[in-house]
C-alpha cells in the first residue's frame, strides 16, 4: 500500500492529532492490517519498520509505502466504516514526522498510537467527524506555511484584477474581482497562477498530428520541464492558422478575464501541472471559499481522478498529461482523446 504524498519532507506537528487506523479481523479473530497482515493491539503504540523515506524535491517519485504506518483523515470515513472493515481512533504524537496524500485521505507516520476506541456503526459519527476536521485544519495550516514566495504570498491565496494585489483565503470578500489562485511557488519565489476555470478538451482534434514542436522525450525531462509560456508561444506561433486544431491550446489562448486579455494565459508544461496537482487540496479549499463567499463566480475545483493535459508532445500521436489520482505524469496519451486543461497566468502578466 502506497501513499502519494504532498509533501516532500515530512511534516511535524506541535500538537497530538487524531486519525483513524484501518483493521480487519484474521481467522482466529485477531486484529490485522488488511494489506500487511501486521498485527494491531489496541491501546499500543505501531512503530514502522525500515527508515523514513526521503523524497525527491522534484516531485518525481512523491510514493511512500515503507518505513510509515498508514491511517486515514478523509471525508468519507463514516461510509468506509459502513462497507469496508473496522476502524480504531488512534493518535499521531506531537512531534511525530509524518507525511500526507495529497488529496488528504490517507496519512502516514513514523508512528502510531492506537486507542482502545473502535468507530462502529451506530449513527454517532459527531466525535470522528469533529475530530477529522481538526486535524485537517492542523494539516492546512503546516501545508500553507511549508513554503511562500519572495513577497509572502502563500499557495492558495488568491489574485486579484490589477494583477498585483493577493489575498489570503480567510480575508476573501464578495465584490473582490479573482482572476486565479496561487498554485505553486517558482524556484525563483515567482507564484504560479492557475485560472478559476477549466475545460475537457482534446489536445488535436484527429488522430495523426503533422506538427510536431514541442518534444519531451523522458520521464525525468517531463517533471523537471517548466516551459509551459515557451511553449505555448512556440505552439501559436507555428499553428496559428489552424488554431482549431488544437482544442486545448486554443482554450488557453483565448482565455481571459477581468484585468487580462488574450495572450496572458499559458497552457501549462508538466512540471507546471505536477506541482499544481500536488497542491491540489489547497487549490481547492480556496476554490470553495470563493464559490461560498461568491456563487457568481462559478469558480471550478480540481478534479481527482482524472487527466489534464501539457503543452509537451512525445510523438505525433501522443502528448504528455498528468493523472490526479496519483500525482504522476505520462506521455502514453492520444492527442484526439478529451482531458482536462486549465490556463496559468504569464509570469510576466503577475506583478508579484
Amino acid at each position: 500500500m502506497c501513499l502519494c504524498s504532498h509533501n516532500v519532507k515530512p511534516f511535524v506537528s506541535d500538537k497530538d492529532i487524531v486519525v483513524y487506523k484501518r483493521f480487519v479481523k484474521d481467522d482466529d479473530g485477531k486484529f490485522i492490517t488488511p494489506h500487511q497482515m501486521k498485527l494491531i493491539k489496541l491501546g499500543e503504540v505501531m512503530q514502522a519498520n525500515g527508515t523514513l523515506p526521503e523524497l525527491p524535491l522534484d516531485y518525481s517519485d512523491n510514493q511512500i509505502g515503507e518505513g510509515v504506518i498508514h491511517a486515514y483523515i478523509k471525508d468519507d470515513i463514516i461510509e468506509s466504516v459502513k462497507n469496508c472493515g473496522l476502524f480504531a481512533k488512534a493518535i499521531i504524537k506531537a512531534g511525530t514526522p509524518f507525511f500526507v496524500q495529497f488529496d488528504m485521505e490517507e496519512i502516514a507516520s513514523r508512528e502510531l498510537f492506537i486507542t482502545d476506541e473502535i468507530v462502529e456503526d451506530n449513527g454517532h459519527y459527531d466525535e470522528v467527524f469533529t475530530n477529522l476536521k481538526e486535524t485537517r485544519e492542523v494539516i492546512y495550516n503546516l501545508m500553507r506555511e511549508q513554503i511562500s514566495s519572495n513577497n509572502g504570498v502563500k499557495v492558495g491565496d488568491v489574485l486579484l484584477s490589477d494583477k498585483k494585489t493577493f489575498v489570503t483565503p480567510d480575508n476573501i470578500k464578495k465584490d473582490m474581482k479573482i482572476i486565479g489562485v496561487v498554485s505553486y511557488i517558482h524556484t525563483n519565489g515567482q507564484p504560479h497562477i492557475i485560472s478559476l476555470k477549466q475545460e475537457c478538451r482534446s489536445w488535436y482534434n484527429d488522430r495523426y498530428c503533422d506538427t510536431l514542436v514541442n518534444v519531451v522525450n523522458s520521464y525525468n525531462e517531463a517533471v523537471n520541464d517548466f516551459n509551459g509560456k515557451e511553449y505555448t508561444e512556440r505552439l501559436l506561433k507555428e499553428v496559428k492558422n489552424k488554431l482549431s486544431d488544437y482544442p486545448a491550446l486554443e482554450y488557453c489562448a483565448e482565455y481571459f478575464t477581468e484585468g487580462t486579455q488574450k495572450g496572458d494565459w499559458v497552457f501549462d508544461s508538466t512540471g507546471e501541472i505536477l506541482q499544481t496537482i500536488r497542491n491540489a487540496y489547497l487549490v481547492n479549499v480556496t476554490i470553495d471559499k470563493i464559490n461560498e463567499i461568491n456563487p457568481n463566480i462559478k469558480a471550478e475545483p480540481i478534479i481527482y481522478g482524472t487527466y489534464y493535459w501539457a503543452s509537451a508532445e512525445y510523438s505525433q500521436t501522443s502528448a504528455w498529461s498528468c493523472n490526479t489520482g496519483y500525482a504522476y505524469v505520462g506521455y502514453n496519451f492520444n492527442k484526439w482523446h478529451s482531458y482536462y486543461v486549465r490556463p496559468s497566468l504569464a509570469l510576466d502578466v503577475a506583478q508579484a
